[in-house]
């Protein structure tokens, strides 16, 4: 049998080297694996001891070992489920951004929601306003959640006071965005708007009193009723001055009260009645009834007898009213002068006395420069006839 070739240095892999040359393969440091044992810290490579008749040497893969003891193909295929669980942490990242995002932005996260008053009863399905709430309560409801407002204050004839008259929005379950500067916008009631009467309404020299129904508009009354039917003629107040009123001057009311307001008619016109020729009683009778102020003088009248009206102004039919102001003039009857007795008076003389007295003076008899024998009138004489003539008286001179 050939003898078996000497065996060639054996490579330590935990140290990198090799026996040097010549070193006896019977002294060799050898590792023989016990059979049905796994070699630990010695390389890939199997020895076989000089004792077989036919040395057999299995070269395997002779790479070296990483520290862990795993091979540079193991390590690579494990990093796969790190890649993988990678990405799925990124995924989920994402999604959860994504999520958190839309929910912020879009979900409910960018939005409060008009929450119900206490006071108000909401019906499924039906739109439910907050108007009429009771503002205090429904504040306090919007503190709690955090929803920012806005309100202000108005009167309102039909919403009591302190409860809500409008908003915006006012739907219950309407969302108000958090991103834009959202809001709740409210209109408080301060309830019915009063109004006071003018106190001085009744004075018909005030500024109030000459014209009472503008003076309730501007003190804010928007109920106002004129009775006209009522309405009297007045010689004390004046046309549209206030009669009577159905409520006291100077008290406060709700600005949409009934208020009856009736206002005089001022002076009755009235048509100069025809009292020429009437008796001064008749006509101040009738000058009264017309409730005419009256001025009366008195003149003498050849033609209209005593106490009988000679003229009037104005005319009769003349449209005039209560107070106005009417001239009588009433005749005293014909003027008169008493005559002397010109007896024995010269002719001269008695015709300059008659003439001076207004007489108109003829003279008769044969003597120019006599004395006065006679004369036709004496005592209180007519100056003038019914025709407005002088009165004539004859002298007898002798």
């Amino acid at each position: 049998a050939i003898p078996a070739p000497p065996a060639p240095p054996l490579f330590d892999s935990r140290t990198g080297t090799a026996p040097q040359t010549g070193t006896d393969p019977a002294t060799a440091r050898t590792s023989v694996m016990p059979e049905g044992t796994a070699p630990q810290d010695v390389s890939a490579t199997q020895v076989i001891t000089p004792q077989d008749s036919t040395l057999t040497i299995g070269l395997m893969d002779a790479r070296p070992l990483d520290d862990q003891g795993s091979e540079p193909a193991k390590r690579k295929r494990s990093k796969k489920p790190l890649i993988i669980t990678l990405v799925v942490v990124l995924v989920v990242a994402l999604v959860a951004g994504a999520g958190g995002s839309w929910w912020y932005f879009l979900g409910p996260g960018s939005y409060w929601t008009l929450p119900q008053p206490t006071d108000i009863s909401c019906k499924e399905n039906t739109e439910c306003s907050i108007v009429g709430a009771k503002w205090s309560d429904y504040q306090s409801t919007l503190n709690v959640a955090n929803i920012p407002f806005t309100f202000s204050e108005a009167y309102s004839d039909t919403v009591a006071k302190g409860n809500i008259i409008s908003a915006d929005p006012q739907n219950v379950g309407t969302h108000i965005s958090k991103r834009h500067n959202g809001r709740i916008t409210v209109t408080v009631s301060l309830g019915v708007k009063q109004a006071t009467i003018p106190s001085d309404i009744a004075d018909p020299t005030s500024a109030d009193g000459k014209d009472p129904i503008k003076a309730l508009e501007n003190a804010g009354f928007t109920n106002i009723k004129r009775d006209d039917s009522s309405a009297e003629y007045s010689m004390t107040l004046p046309e549209g001055a206030l009669q009577s009123i159905s409520e006291t001057p100077g008290s406060t009311l709700d600005h949409n009260a009934e208020i009856t307001v009736v206002l005089s008619k001022g002076l009755m016109p009235v048509t100069m009645p025809d009292i020429v020729g009437k008796t001064k009683d008749e006509a101040m009778t009738a000058l009264d009834n017309a409730k005419l102020k009256t001025t009366v003088s008195e003149e003498y009248s050849d033609s209209v007898k005593s106490g009988s009206v000679i003229s009037a102004s104005p005319d009769s039919g003349t449209e005039l009213h209560w107070g106005d102001s009417v001239e009588l003039t009433v005749s005293k009857g014909p003027e008169t002068a008493d005559v002397p007795n010109l007896v024995g008076k010269s002719k001269s003389d008695a015709i300059k006395t008659l003439e001076s007295l207004g007489f108109e003076v003829k003279t008769g008899g044969l003597n120019i420069l006599g004395l006065v024998q006679q004369q036709s009138a004496t005592g209180k004489t007519r100056l003038r006839d019914t025709n407005g003539n002088k009165t004539v008286i004859t002298l007898t001179v002798a």
